[in-house]
């Protein structure tokens, strides 16, 4: 369902913005992406753009 839904946020993101849009979960794992071929791989970027908050 999580990754259904990131799909769908990228596909609108990227039609919308003119510009390739990737989703991550919190390991850097692309969830959903407007390049179908990046799913299921690892964003190191990623891995440094999450902020715990207490």
């Amino acid at each position: 369902m999580l990754a259904k839904l990131a799909q769908e946020i990228a596909n609108i993101t990227s039609e919308v913005i003119g510009h390739d849009v990737l989703i991550t979960d919190k390991d850097g794992m692309i969830l959903g992406s407007s390049d179908k071929s990046r799913i299921g791989t690892l964003h190191q970027a990623s891995l440094g753009a999450f902020v715990v908050r207490k």
